[in-house]
């Protein structure tokens, strides 16, 4: 882990001098307990949150460390990349899900709407499935610019 820290780290230092570094892990079926055993037997799968954050280094973790990153059959994605597309798509940036709505979508932006969907989800199936993404770097930077023609045709919302 301390190898792919510093691959970044370069990364940012010597081709993005004054851009961003985003790492997004979506690790399905993955997550350790307290006594480093996997959450599911015979599951492989990453520790969350394998880097400490650096200025123009943005970590954004599908679940906890000793959360399972679950799988959605309806969307054939993992629950947490599902709402993180619709987020990125522009729905983070929709007044009604806790964005500005300039047509620009930041870290804090993307963070709540992720957040906030997958508890909704969740709580709509009515099912007990406890996972928390993880979002590390300066809130206010922006991630993604989809514009005012984002979503168009689904009145701003995700399509059931």
């Amino acid at each position: 882990m301390h190898a792919l820290q510093e691959n970044l780290k370069a990364i940012k230092r010597e081709l993005l001098p004054d851009g961003q570094v985003i790492l997004i892990l979506e690790t399905c079926y993955s997550g350790w307990d307290e006594e480093n055993n996997s959450l599911l037997r015979n599951a492989l799968g990453t520790l969350a949150t394998i880097i400490t954050p650096d200025d123009g280094i943005i970590e954004i973790d599908a679940a906890q460390a000793n959360q399972t990153a679950y799988w959605d059959e309806d969307s054939r994605h993992g629950r947490f990349t599902h709402h993180l597309l619709w987020g990125l798509y522009g729905g983070a940036d929709l007044p009604e899900n806790g964005g500005d709505g300039n047509g620009k979508i930041t870290l804090q932006e993307l963070e709540t709407f992720v957040q906030n969907s997958m508890e909704e989800n969740r709580l709509q199936r009515g099912n007990q499935i406890d996972q928390t993404p993880s979002f590390s770097g300066a809130p206010n930077t922006e991630i993604s610019a989809p514009g005012q023609q984002y979503l168009a045709g689904t009145g701003g919302h995700e399509p059931q």
